[in-house]
C-alpha cells in the first residue's frame, strides 16, 4: 500500500472513531442521568420517608394520655406525608425498602392504621410477616380500622388457624371480630376457640363474637355454656355475648335458666340479664324472673324486676309480684319494681308515689335512678314536678338528674298536647 494510500485510509478510519467515541459518552451519561433521576426519585423520598418515621417514632408522649398522644403524632405525621393516600403509598414503599429497619417497622404499621382503607392493602400482607410482633401489629391496626378493613377478615380467618404465637392469636381474634361483617365469617373462624383450653382464647373470642354480631343458634349454646366457667372474666364475655345476640339467644335458655340456681350471685345476675335481653315469652322464664324478686341478694331483686319491666305488657302477669316488691327493704329494689311496674301494667300511681318517696330521701342509694325514672314515665309523673323542682337548683347530681327529668315530662306533655289538638280525620268514603 502506498503511503497516499494510507493516509486516505487514515481519514476514513477518523470519522468512524469519532462516532464511537460520541456513542459510548452518550451512553455513559444517560448512565448517570438514570443513576441521579433515580436517587432524585426513588432514594431521595425514602430518606425523607425515613426521618419522618424517626420523628415520629421520637415524638415526646409526657404530660398526657399516651394513646392520645401517640393518635395526634399519627394524624401530624400523615400530614407531613401527604394525606391518607398518599402516606399509605410512602410507607410501604419504604417498609419494602432495604433500608428500613426492624425497629421502624412495628411504628410504620401504626400510622398505616391512620391512614383508613389505603393503609389495608399493606397491613394484610405483613399479617405473614415472620416476625409476630410485626403480625400482632398488622392485626391490631386492621381491628382499629374495623368495616374499613372488612376485606381483611378471609386472611385474619386463615393466619388464625395456622398462628403459634399466643399474643398475635389473641391479636387476630380480636381483629376478626371488629372487622367482620354480619356474614358467618367470623363466627365460622372463632366459634371454634370458644371450647378452647387456654382461657385467653376463650374469652376473646367472646368478646370478639359480641363485637361481629353472632347469629346461630349453635353459638349461642356454646356461649350459653360458658356461662359457667371456671374463670369470671370468660363468663363475663359469654354474658356479654348472649345480651348482643337478644332474640337469637332463644335457643339456649334452658342453659340459661339453669344459672339462676347457681350459688354467685354475679352468675344469677348475668343470667337474669341474658333473660332480659332474649325477649322471649316463654312462661318458665317470666316465673324464674318472678321466683327471682325474692332473692336474697337485693342486685338481684333489683335486677330482676328490671328484667321484667324489660318485656313490657307482655309480662302484666307479674304484676302482683312487682306490687309485693314495692315494699322491699331495699330501696334499688323498690325504684326498679316502681319503673317496671309502670311498663308492665301502665299503673301509674302506686309507681310515682314510691319514686317520690325515694327522691325526698337524700341518703336515698337509688334516688338518682328514682329521679330518671320519673322522666321516663312522662306526662303521667306530673304530680312528681314540684319536688323534682326542688332539687332544680342543687349543685350536684340530683339537681342535673331533676332538670334532665323535668325537661323530659314537659317535653312529652307538649307533644301530647299539640297531638290533642290535632283534628281527627275524616272518615274515608
Amino acid at each position: 500500500m502506498t503511503a497516499g494510500n494510507s493516509a486516505e485510509a487514515e481519514l476514513i478510519a477518523e470519522p468512524r472513531r469519532s462516532r464511537r467515541g460520541l456513542i459510548v459518552w452518550g451512553i455513559v451519561i444517560s448512565v448517570i442521568i438514570g443513576f441521579l433521576l433515580l436517587i432524585a426519585f426513588t432514594v431521595v423520598p425514602l430518606l425523607h420517608v425515613r426521618e419522618v418515621v424517626k420523628e415520629f417514632c421520637n415524638a415526646p408522649l409526657v404530660g398526657q394520655d399516651p394513646s392520645v398522644a401517640a393518635a395526634q403524632a399519627r394524624t401530624r405525621t400523615i400530614e407531613t406525608l401527604g394525606g391518607a393516600h398518599r402516606a399509605a403509598e410512602e410507607l410501604r414503599s419504604y417498609l419494602r425498602s432495604p433500608i428500613c429497619t426492624d425497629s421502624e417497622t412495628v411504628p410504620i404499621l401504626f400510622l398505616l392504621a391512620g391512614c383508613g382503607e389505603h393503609g389495608v392493602p399493606t397491613l394484610i400482607s405483613s399479617l405473614r410477616e415472620q416476625d409476630p410482633r410485626v403480625r400482632r401489629r398488622a392485626a391490631l391496626s386492621l381491628r382499629e380500622l374495623r368495616g374499613e378493613a372488612a376485606s381483611a377478615v378471609e386472611e385474619l380467618a386463615a393466619c388464625l388457624r395456622t398462628e403459634e404465637d399466643r399474643g398475635a392469636k389473641l391479636a387476630l381474634i380480636s381483629a376478626i371480630g371488629s372487622c367482620a361483617a354480619k356474614d358467618g365469617l367470623a363466627e365460622d373462624a372463632l366459634a371454634p376457640l370458644l371450647a378452647d383450653g387456654d382461657p385467653g382464647f376463650r374469652c376473646a373470642s367472646a368478646e370478639a363474637l359480641a363485637v361481629s354480631g353472632a347469629r346461630r343458634p349453635e353459638t349461642a349454646r356454646a356461649l350459653a355454656r360458658l356461662l359457667a366457667d371456671a374463670k369470671d372474666s370468660v363468663a363475663a364475655a359469654a354474658g356479654q355475648a348472649l345480651e348482643v345476640m337478644g332474640k337469637d339467644a332463644q335457643g339456649c335458655l334452658s342453659l340459661v335458666l339453669a344459672e339462676l340456681k347457681c350459688a354467685a350471685p354475679t352468675r344469677r345476675l348475668r343470667a337474669i340479664r341474658v333473660l332480659a335481653a332474649t325477649q322471649s315469652a316463654n312462661r318458665n322464664l317470666l316465673g324464674a324472673l318472678e321466683g327471682s324478686l325474692s332473692d336474697k341478694v337485693a342486685r338481684v331483686r333489683s335486677a330482676s324486676a328490671e328484667a321484667i319491666g324489660a318485656f313490657g305488657p307482655t309480662a302484666v302477669g307479674c304484676g302482683p309480684a312487682l306490687r309485693k316488691a314495692l315494699r322491699d327493704d331495699k330501696s334499688i329494689v323498690r325504684v326498679a319494681a316502681a319503673e317496671s311496674l309502670w311498663r308492665v301494667t301502665g299503673e301509674t300511681m302506686p309507681s310515682v308515689l314510691t319514686l317520690i318517696v325515694e327522691i325526698r330521701d337524700s341518703g336515698s342509694p337509688a334516688r338518682l335512678k328514682a329521679i330518671a325514672a320519673l322522666g321516663s314515665i312522662g306526662p303521667p309523673a306530673h304530680f312528681a314536678i314540684k319536688d323534682l323542682e326542688r332539687l332544680v337548683d342543687q349543685d350536684d347530681e340530683a339537681g342535673q338528674a331533676a332538670r334532665e327529668a323535668l325537661d323530659k315530662i314537659k317535653k312529652a306533655q307538649q307533644e301530647k298536647q299539640a297531638k290533642d289538638k290535632q283534628p281527627a280525620e275524616a272518615p274515608a268514603k
